[in-house]
């Protein structure tokens, strides 16, 4: 008993993750960058940016359509969570990349020079063909109407992909650019 007390006193509280349904305009009004780019790599460290706790992946974009922010060819960003040295760290609500993905993402610098997706993996949208050789269209990688939820009678309506022109157009329009 005298063991279970011990661990019991040392254990720290549960922290849960709770997303809202965020609309592009608010990701575009909240981001410093929105790029679309094909992610080249991605590696883990066992701390993140400036000594943040726990297991962070950073990421390169070879970025090569900005909707917002100063055009670079390369961009880095980090997300939390990722594997290192044997060990896992997974984040409940965060983005994942892949190499090789074609993304849009929508960036927050949260320190100088230091980007976090915005609103996790809320600031991530999957690009893909349209079939039939449409316009590329562009869907979130976080579909809260695919989250389970406890009252499924307040759960959010599936967000269907849209054409990349129309995602630049709302986001250009939140940030009063042309």
């Amino acid at each position: 008993m005298a063991c279970l007390s011990a661990v019991a006193a040392t254990m720290t509280p549960a922290r849960a993750t709770t997303f809202t349904d965020t609309t592009v305009e608010e990701l575009a009004r909240a981001s410093a960058i929105v790029v679309r780019g094909r992610v080249v790599d991605t590696s883990s460290y066992p701390v993140g940016p400036g000594g943040l706790p726990g297991i962070h992946t950073r990421v390169e974009l070879a970025a090569h359509d900005y909707l917002v922010g100063t055009p670079v060819s390369s961009l880095w960003f980090w997300v939390q969570g990722g594997d290192h040295a044997g060990f896992r760290r997974v984040v409940a609500g965060q983005a994942t990349f892949e190499v090789g993905e074609d993304v849009l993402v929508f960036l927050t610098e949260v320190s100088e020079g230091v980007l976090f997706p915005t609103g996790m993996a809320r600031g991530k949208w999957s690009v893909h063909e349209a079939i039939g050789g449409g316009p590329p269209l562009a869907r979130p990688a976080l579909d809260l109407a695919a989250t389970p939820r406890h009252d499924s009678a307040s759960a959010p309506a599936s967000v269907p992909s849209v054409t990349l022109d129309e995602l630049r157009r709302r986001v250009r329009a939140a940030r009063g650019l042309r």
